[in-house]
């Protein structure tokens, strides 16, 4: 048998590796903690539109499992994880209040970054003021 492939990468300094993830294929929870409906449960909830008609009603339960995800992610040597947050969870009716659970003093995503190693980057649109 042969030896498999090797390839040889240089990266330049600073190069850092990481994740990305999207919060409506990864989050679920969509019934949980105020979050409003997001385009994506229209989308779904279409008869048609999905084969199966699966749904990101459960997804990969990172809602209730972010912190032993970010865990694993340092276990991995990850740098960085670029992550979305669900706006329809933030801001449940797209305008007015934001949702204190999540983004407030003493929020959920707060208290879970807290003690993280590995640096967390927000990426994500406003999907709740499409219709505007």
């Amino acid at each position: 048998m042969s030896e498999p492939a090797t390839l040889t990468v240089e990266l330049p300094d600073g190069f850092v590796f990481g994740t990305a993830t999207a919060a409506y294929q990864i989050e679920g929870a969509v019934d949980e903690d105020g979050r409003g409906r997001s385009v994506w449960d229209t989308f779904c909830d279409t008869p048609g539109r999905i084969e199966r008609g699966e749904t990101g009603a459960v997804a990969c339960d990172h809602y209730h499992r972010s912190a032993e995800d970010v865990a694993l992610m340092a276990e991995l040597g990850l740098g960085a994880y670029r992550f979305s947050v669900s706006w329809s969870r933030v801001l449940p009716a797209g305008v007015g209040e934001v949702n204190g659970l999540v983004l407030g003093p003493d929020g959920r995503l707060r208290r879970e970054w807290r003690n993280v190693k590995v640096p967390g980057h927000v990426a994500e649109v406003l999907e709740a003021l499409k219709a505007e």
